[in-house]
């Protein structure tokens, strides 16, 4: 397997006349957001200087699950939206709104917690993601990653990065619902990954 050859996946919006490129160039490492911007449970040292114990319900609510943003969060017109999967530069796919609401939606229970979390303030939380494997969701498609690929590299709307490695894929989601409701423009809207095992931040 190569290691300098990331296949590029990049959350991309298609408008009537314009098509706003980005990602597509020589793959760079994300840099790490810090949780500038977070809600969520917090709990501070009594008198004595003890933190006492912060009770995380089984599953979160939409609104009460915590959130991070990266930058300020990007509207996207989900029946212009597309994701355009590269290989290189070369385009080999893409999936679109019309293609998640075809699918047979999959569940999965899983926890998110924010790489900054700490005693003080516990920011992690559990939900219901509603979506699909992303080779599944890929192969759907008729994409598959080529065997030369060592990486994917992920770009959201809001032009946050991250990646992964080939080996990872098996576990990655694609999600579009949360707690049985479509997901929120602070949870990612209309499309974000999931991926168990890994901070929050990455989940682009």
């Amino acid at each position: 397997m190569s290691s300098d050859r990331p296949l590029q996946v990049s959350l991309q919006i298609v408008a009537r006349r314009r098509l706003l490129k980005a990602g597509l160039g020589a793959f760079g490492l994300a840099a790490l957001p810090r949780c500038s911007v977070l809600t969520g449970p917090t709990l501070r040292p009594g008198p004595d200087g003890i933190v006492g114990e912060l009770e995380i319900p089984p599953i979160s609510s939409n609104d009460d699950f915590y959130v991070v943003h990266f930058s300020s969060p990007v509207e996207v017109d989900r029946d212009l939206w597309n994701l355009f999967v590269h290989d290189e530069d070369e385009f080999i796919g893409s999936l679109s709104a019309a293609d998640l609401d075809g699918y047979v939606l999959q569940e999965r229970e899983q926890t998110l917690q924010c790489i900054e979390s700490r005693p003080d303030a516990l920011y992690m939380d559990n939900a219901i993601w509603g979506g699909g494997p992303l080779l599944e969701l890929l192969a759907g498609v008729g994409v598959s990653v080529p065997e030369s690929a060592g990486w994917v590299r992920f770009l959201g709307a809001d032009l946050f990065t991250t990646r992964l490695a080939v080996e990872e894929l098996a576990e990655a989601w694609l999600i579009w619902e949360m707690n049985g409701e479509p997901l929120s423009l602070d949870h990612g809207a209309p499309l974000r990954l999931l991926l168990p095992g890994k901070f929050g931040w990455l989940n682009c």
